[in-house]
């Protein structure tokens, strides 16, 4: 009887510790989570109202998508139609949500490259690409060669791996942003999907604006929100930028180059359609004020 009541009093104890350990989790991580702030309580200062010497223009304030031409340079016999299509939706879905570009159409593209003045073209020569971008006011070309490594009819369904060899490049001055292989894996789509989306997020970072802030520069209001897939908890970085105007050949023109160091890495603490709010380290705060420009961080 003895041994019995032991034995009891032992699993009990076996229990408890595990419901004692969740317990305490539970409220460790209640006691360190960050608490929800509401920015529009939080009152406006003087410090507020101090503007950077360089503020957006109400032009700049509009954010336009980048127009992206895509052309196809290289494809292996085995790059069916059907394949194709899965891989350029691939590509142009990761562009379109983290970059914040607009894809001309595979129709569009071809009807462009059978006109009679554009037949001479020839899609694998950079000149030629950036002039035919250009044409169509397209703000970069993409060249790219698709490959397939592998594939495999699984249940019935064509299953196959793809090397994309993307190259990305404007059309104004035919810098090369982007010259990478991606993968693409039909089998494992969401891998491939989170392996380009940071290499889009790093490459073209969204830009936006602090249209103001608050407490003193605890918080601020940027010109970027959930249209361009902006979430809670993303890091945006606050940087400066330098402006210039001067007169050439008697036209009045003015350019812009943003300072390399930043001033700030926040945070988001609420998003709207068009705009969010981010939040400031303390010991970031007298860097910040409002007209300054803000870039996206890879997630």
């Amino acid at each position: 009887m003895k041994r019995s009541f032991n034995q009891k009093r032992f699993f009990m104890f076996r229990v408890q510790i595990p419901m004692v350990l969740i317990c305490c989790g539970i409220f460790l991580s209640a006691g360190c989570a960050t608490k929800r702030i509401d920015p529009l309580s939080i009152p406006m200062l003087d410090a507020d109202r101090i503007e950077t010497s360089y503020p957006p223009t109400e032009d700049e304030l509009v954010l336009r998508p980048y127009i992206l031409l895509p052309l196809i340079v290289f494809k292996d016999q085995t790059v069916t139609k059907e394949r194709l299509a899965d891989i350029r939706h691939f590509i142009d879905t990761s562009l379109e949500k983290n970059g914040n570009f607009s894809i001309i159409s595979p129709e569009e593209t071809e009807a462009l490259l059978a006109k009679e003045e554009n037949r001479h073209f020839q899609p694998n020569n950079i000149a030629d690409a950036i002039q035919l971008g250009a044409s169509v006011n397209a703000t970069f070309v993409s060249q790219m060669q698709i490959t397939i490594i592998e594939s495999k009819t699984v249940k019935n369904i064509d299953e196959f791996k793809a090397n994309i060899n993307l190259t990305v490049f404007t059309t104004d001055s035919g810098q090369v942003v982007i010259k990478q292989d991606v993968l693409y894996d039909s089998q494992d789509p969401e891998r491939s999907h989170k392996k380009l989306r940071k290499l889009v997020q790093t490459y073209f970072p969204i830009r936006g604006y602090i249209l103001e802030t608050r407490g003193g520069h605890q918080v601020a209001r940027i010109s970027i929100g959930r249209g361009v897939g902006i979430a809670l908890g993303r890091k945006i970085q606050v940087r400066d930028r330098v402006v210039k105007d001067e007169i050439v050949n008697g036209v009045s023109r003015r350019t812009v180059s943003f300072l390399a160091n930043a001033y700030a890495t926040t945070e988001v603490i609420k998003v709207m359609e068009n705009d969010s709010w981010v939040l400031v380290k303390k010991e970031d705060q007298h860097n910040i004020k409002k007209g300054q420009v803000v870039f996206t961080l890879p997630e």
